[in-house]
Formats: C-alpha cells, sequence, structure tokens
C-alpha cells in the first residue's frame, strides 16, 4: 500500500488500540532528533475512524515525535478493515504484528494482557493463532487463559474490598508523601517542569482521554486547597 501525507492534527492516539503500557519517552526523543536534523521516518499506519480523524496503529511514538518538532503532516499508509472489525481492534490487531518485529519489544506483560484481551474479544481466534500475533508459545497462551478460567472460578469472597472515596484520597495522599520522603520530590521538581512531566504521564498512561483525566485532578485538588484554606481561616 502507498502512503499518503496526513495532517498530524488528524491523528489519534487511543491506549485500548495500543498493547504497550506506556509511552517510551527516550524513543520519542531519538525520533524527533532524527526529524529535526533532516531524517525521513517509515510511514506510520493508521485506521480511518470515519470522521475525519485516523487512530494510530503502527508508529504511535513517531506520531508523538512528529507533534514534538512541529511536523504539520506526516507521511501514513491507511488501513483497511476485516470485515465486521472495528477501527479500535484494527489498530489493535496492527500494533501487535508490528510490535514483533519492532526495536522495541512488548514486554512479557503486556504479551499477557494482549492474549487474554484476544481472548475474550476474538472468540474466533484459536489459542494458535493468538500466539502468532502476541509472539510466544500456543502453550503459553493456553497457561494464560486457564490461568484466568481458574481464578474466575474462584470463591466471590476472595474478591478485594470495595475502596471508600476516602481510602482512595488516603492512598494518593500516602504515595505522594513516600515520594516525597524517599526523593525530594516537591524540592526537587520545579512546578513548571512537574507541570510538563505530569501531562507527558498523562498522555502516555491515557491518550486522547488525557485532558479528561487531568481536568478532573485538577478540580479535585483546588477543592482540596479552598478547603484547606477555609479550615485555615477558621483557626
Amino acid at each position: 500500500m502507498s502512503a499518503v501525507q496526513l495532517p498530524t492534527a488528524q491523528l489519534r492516539y487511543s491506549k485500548d488500540a495500543w498493547p504497550r503500557t506506556t509511552l517510551n519517552q527516550e524513543r520519542v526523543q531519538l525520533f524527533a532528533a532524527l526529524l529535526g536534523s533532516g531524517e525521513e521516518l517509515p510511514p506510520i499506519e493508521v485506521v480511518s475512524r470515519g470522521d475525519g480523524t485516523f487512530l494510530i496503529a503502527d508508529g504511535v511514538h513517531r506520531s508523538f515525535a512528529a507533534n514534538a518538532v512541529n511536523r504539520g503532516q506526516v507521511d501514513a499508509v491507511i488501513l483497511s478493515l476485516e470485515p465486521g472489525e472495528s477501527a479500535e481492534a484494527c489498530a489493535f490487531r496492527r500494533a501487535l504484528e508490528t510490535a514483533t518485529r519492532s526495536a522495541l519489544p512488548l514486554t512479557r506483560a503486556e504479551r499477557r494482557a494482549a492474549a487474554l484481551r484476544l481472548i475474550e474479544e476474538r472468540p474466533d481466534l484459536s489459542h494458535r493463532a493468538i500466539a502468532q500475533l502476541v509472539a510466544v508459545s500456543h502453550d503459553t497462551v493456553d497457561r494464560w487463559a486457564k490461568g484466568v478460567a481458574e481464578s474466575a472460578s474462584e470463591d466471590a469472597s476472595s474478591a478485594p474490598p470495595i475502596v471508600t472515596a476516602d481510602q482512595a484520597a488516603r492512598r494518593l495522599v500516602n504515595a505522594l508523601v513516600r515520594l516525597e520522603d524517599a526523593k525530594g520530590l516537591f524540592d526537587m521538581i520545579k512546578p513548571a517542569r512537574m507541570g510538563k512531566h505530569l501531562a507527558d504521564a498523562f498522555e502516555a498512561c491515557l491518550g486522547d482521554d488525557a485532558l479528561t483525566y487531568a481536568q478532573r485532578f485538577a478540580q479535585w485538588t483546588a477543592a482540596a486547597v479552598e478547603v484547606l484554606e477555609g479550615r485555615s481561616v477558621g483557626d
């Protein structure tokens, strides 16, 4: 298939259509440096979402690099959907296929998660076919599937307790306190730099939903500041 030029503004990254758990910032920086020096990178592969935007299947790191150096367009190959396949399913399948020849292979945890997802969402695929997609033996896929089935058959009383809002809030704050105690987090990182690091982390973990979740966290912390300021005045 021949490549076409697509505006980077029309590209979309979704964590649900990508088998990797995190974005590798070093890889993004490497690609950005190559683009900045005039090098051209292989075309990315995308799937049309039918609304004028395209979901990235292969080339997420290259796409982030293009944005980092303000490239307005990238070379892209537009993939065709298989019968009955959604854009997200197509992107996920193709990402798995290309990961097997990538210089940055999937971790074992990522392979397991991908295999279990395919077992659940693609009952038409045999364990052998899934094994080929995630680059493990079919015996390994059999073992993973068996483990999930055994876990599902356990007594419901063994399920973890429901976490209350108060418990969730304490866990979030305690995690920050532990980082501060161990690394001097609050003194080590300037607010402006931390904003960028947090934005990168939200984007790497949540894709197009990053802004929505960041705004939600911002609302929580702003409300906490307001309550604390009110208590301080009361004192």
